[in-house]
């Protein structure tokens, strides 16, 4: 599986944030701090 996604209208310098993603083949989740510009979360391996 394969695939992108972008989260729009998070403020620069807003804090931090989880992230989960879930699938049949299994959850990723992580947290992540919203400062500047685009973060790179790089690769969710879901199983």
């Amino acid at each position: 599986m394969f695939g992108e996604f972008k989260i729009d209208k998070l403020a620069p310098q807003s804090g931090a944030y989880e992230l989960t993603v879930s699938a049949a083949s299994g959850t990723y989740a992580t947290d992540l701090k919203v400062e500047n510009d685009s973060l790179y979360l790089g690769v969710m391996k879901l199983g």
